[in-house]
């Protein structure tokens, strides 16, 4: 549902799980960076608006002529993504012991 809810650009499909969600981590550019106020202070992490805007255009606000990024939406984002990456790295897991147990079955 949440991965179909992020309009993702056209010819990526939302049903394809993990080619969407493997997209949107290459597509992110996390960045460092100061406010012109606050030249003073430590540097902020990220994401430049613009850019998330065409990966995650829902992520996005216009506020007069700024472009200001929804970060509490970027959490449920972030944790759909990591949890994809944990399905597809168990399955993996899975494929490994099955080829594990094949060649020692092979071998005896």
């Amino acid at each position: 549902p949440l991965l179909r809810a992020l309009q993702l650009p056209d010819g990526l499909d939302a049903g394809s799980d993990g080619d969407s969600v493997n997209w949107i981590l290459r597509e992110l550019r996390p960045v460092a960076f100061k406010f012109h106020s606050e030249e003073h202070r430590p540097s902020r992490f990220g994401f430049i608006a613009q850019e998330l805007e065409r990966v995650l255009p829902n992520l996005v606000r216009s506020e007069g002529s700024n472009k200001v990024v929804v970060y509490q939406d970027i959490i449920a984002v972030l944790a759909m993504v990591a949890k994809q990456q944990q399905v597809e790295l168990q399955d993996l897991r899975a494929q490994i012991r099955r080829l594990e147990s094949r060649e020692r079955q092979a071998g005896q």
